[in-house]
């Protein structure tokens, strides 16, 4: 009877080691991340009205599972930064859940205060989404000097 308790009292001790993680609480992402400041050289997407931004350099954020603004405005050749105020991964992949763009590796955006850049090359208007949380979505407008 002792050695079945001692076999039972080791299985479960086995079952909680196993299932502990790293002790940090955080989950691992299965995306690699990808250096900040990649370029886009053809544009995609479908046009939309635009609403913020329209300078070389436009921030913006990820805050509460949204994009902010929802649509930005960059100058051909400008750059747009994200920066994650949530304290979750996020991506910035190009097209839509419905159909993913292959323009760039995304962007992974690991946790709050970490930032990504995209300089758009060329004009065009350019979706995103964030492929762990489909439901966020941004477009980008590049165009004009």
């Amino acid at each position: 009877m002792n050695d079945i308790r001692r076999l039972a009292t080791l299985f479960t001790l086995l079952v909680v080691v196993a299932c502990g993680g790293d002790g940090n609480g955080a989950a691992s992402p299965t995306s690699p991340a990808v250096p900040a400041g990649t370029s886009l050289a053809t544009p995609t997407g479908t046009s939309m009205p635009s609403s913020t931004g329209g300078g070389d350099a436009v921030e913006a954020s990820i805050a509460l599972f949204t994009f902010d603004p929802e649509v930005v405005t960059v100058a051909t050749g400008g750059t747009v930064t994200w920066n994650n105020t949530d304290q979750i991964l996020h991506t910035v992949t190009s097209g839509t859940p419905e159909a993913p763009g292959g323009d760039f590796d995304e962007v992974v955006l690991d946790g709050q205060g970490t930032t990504g850049s995209i300089t758009f090359a060329e004009p065009g208007t350019f979706e995103f989404f964030c492929a762990r949380h489909n439901h966020m979505r941004v477009t980008v407008e590049a165009g004009g000097p």
